[in-house]
């Protein structure tokens, strides 16, 4: 799988949140109760992934001397 860690943080929430929405579209299409969940929660990981590399910039961003 393509690694985001590379990526500077506001392509790399960029990247997770489009990669949520493909799950999401995924999870619509599934056929079974269990592909749907599998990629629901998939989807879930990815926006929490985003919220992540955010909080850590904001924090990032709060520790530098003005």
């Amino acid at each position: 799988m393509y690694s985001f860690d590379r990526l500077p943080p506001g392509e790399r929430v960029q990247e997770y949140l489009r990669r949520a929405g493909k799950y999401q579209e995924l999870s619509r299409t599934a056929t079974t109760a269990g592909s749907r969940l599998l990629f629901h929660q998939m989807a879930l990981d990815m926006v929490e992934c985003a919220n992540a590399v955010t909080d850590w910039t904001a924090n990032e961003a709060d520790k530098k001397p003005s």
